[in-house]
């Protein structure tokens, strides 16, 4: 009867040293015939087990057998079993990394994804800027306007443009992309100044003697505030407001955000306009042809500049203070920083208000009906237009375009620059 729990192992341990010898040579045969034996046989079975007959007697011989053929040992045999292939062992250290292949081509595009969120809004104006009146951008069209009698001076709202006219009495405001007039409200007191806070426009009133306050979303007067003899000069220095007063040779500052008067402070002759650096006010004097600078935070003096005969305009370029001289047909540049005379240059006849569009400075010449553009760099006229009116007064930039008030004409320009 067989054993198939027997082992190799087992049957050396059971016989002599001599047959030891022998069972070895006959395993060495063994596993030869195994191995001729695998093309004609099924060995090992499908389970992988080879089984072989060992004879209990001298000569001891070790029989593989085939158990499709042979199910069982004969008599006087024992069974064995044992498998071919030895138990897995265990894995290996990982080799190195390939080279990585060559890129692929390129996918096609995949199909848009949903529309993202609404960002946040952007930030808010910066009154430092408006203060210093500094819109930059380009130039495009031209065309005129007609606004009320006796328009003067002009303001930028960051979104519309501001009018005033004496004659008329009233502000009116444009569409600066279309030149449609949006309202015209009535103000009275002959307006003669305009600039804006951020949030409001500020209007002198000649005949007042005050200054109306106006909601820019609006046009609603939320106050009128006294100031000095025939205000006819505006400006915002990114907090308070500050009125030249012509008839009484002084500049009022008021709080913005209440109208409340700060101060009034003592300048030269017949001061006509004001602009603000963001630090200091300059103010020029068309009586005693200098330009007076005031401690913005104070309102003291820091110094009286003489320029040219009748100073009557005003602007900031970001590092210097530009006059425009009525009766010396000329501009004069004043180091900020300092109060160093720069230069004087020549212009049209008779220039009274300027403004700055980042590059060049734009001077209306009142008797010459043109406005003069003049190099900020070099002080040099590089370019003149007629503005379609007559008596060009007041000059702002809208951060596309010119527009200059025709004080005799009534009409409001927009030039470009070419």
């Amino acid at each position: 009867m067989s054993r198939p729990t027997n082992t190799l192992a087992e049957v050396a341990r059971a016989v002599t040293p001599k047959t030891r010898f022998r069972a070895a040579a006959l395993g060495a045969l063994v596993a030869t015939t195994v191995t001729v034996s695998v093309a004609y046989a099924s060995i090992p079975d499908a389970g992988g087990v080879v089984h072989g007959c060992y004879a209990n007697k001298n000569p001891h011989t070790l029989r593989v057998i085939d158990t499709a053929k042979t199910p069982t040992c004969p008599a006087g045999t024992t069974g064995l079993t044992w498998n071919q292939a030895g138990p897995q062992g265990p894995a290996g250290v990982q080799g190195p990394a390939g080279t990585p292949g060559t890129t692929g081509q390129t996918g096609p595009p995949g199909s848009a994804g949903p529309q993202g969120p609404v960002g946040p809004s952007g930030p808010a104006r910066n009154l430092q800027r408006i203060a210093s009146l500094r819109w930059f951008g380009a130039n495009q069209a031209s065309t005129t306007f007609r606004t009320g009698d006796y328009s003067s001076q002009i303001a930028f709202d960051g979104s519309n443009i501001w009018v005033v006219s004496a004659n008329a009495g009233t502000v009116t405001e444009f569409q600066p992309s279309t030149g449609a007039v949006l309202a015209t409200y009535i103000v009275g007191g002959a307006p003669t100044a305009i600039a804006y806070d951020g949030s409001n426009l500020w209007v002198g009133l000649e005949y007042g003697n005050s200054v109306v306050k106006m909601q820019a979303s609006t046009g609603t007067i939320v106050g009128t505030f006294g100031v000095g003899t025939t205000p006819n000069g505006i400006a915002f220095d990114g907090t308070d407001i500050w009125v030249a007063n012509t008839g009484s040779n002084n500049v009022t500052e008021l709080q913005a955000s209440t109208g409340i008067v700060l101060g009034t402070f003592a300048v030269g002759a017949q001061p006509t306009h004001l602009a603000s650096d963001g630090t200091n006010i300059w103010v020029d004097n068309l009586g005693g042809n200098s330009v007076t600078e005031l401690q913005g935070s104070t309102g003291n003096l820091i110094a009286t500049i003489p320029v040219g005969n009748s100073p009557d305009g005003i602007a900031f370029d970001g590092a210097n203070i530009w006059v425009t001289n009525q009766y010396s047909n000329s501009v004069t540049e004043i180091r900020a920083s300092d109060g160093t005379v720069l230069g004087t240059f020549s212009v049209g006849a008779r220039p009274q208000g300027v403004a700055f569009d980042g590059t060049d400075l734009w001077i209306a010449d009142d008797s010459a009906g043109t406005v003069s553009v003049v190099s900020d760099a070099t002080g040099a006229v590089v370019a003149t237009y007629t503005t379609g009116g007559s008596y060009p007064t007041g000059v702002a930039f809208d951060g596309a375009n010119i527009w200059v008030t025709n004080w005799g004409s009534g009409s409001s320009s927009i030039v470009s620059k070419l």
